[in-house]
């Protein structure tokens, strides 16, 4: 958790993607880091983001 809050706290782009689309937020819900989760959409990662093959956070979950 600390890591992470040092990450995001830095110039980290919350909202870079993997070749699939995949961002922080979809890897973190996928790997049940429930801290990193909340501390993702408490500073804004886009909820709404799909993947390349159309999936939103919640498929996911």
């Amino acid at each position: 958790e600390s890591i992470v809050r040092l990450l995001l706290d830095g110039s980290t782009d919350m909202e870079i993607r993997s070749q699939e689309g995949l961002m922080l937020l979809h890897c973190s819900i996928q790997n049940g880091y429930n801290i990193v989760i909340s501390l993702l959409i408490n500073r804004g990662a886009d909820k709404t983001a799909r993947t390349v093959s159309g999936q939103l956070i919640l498929h996911f979950a």
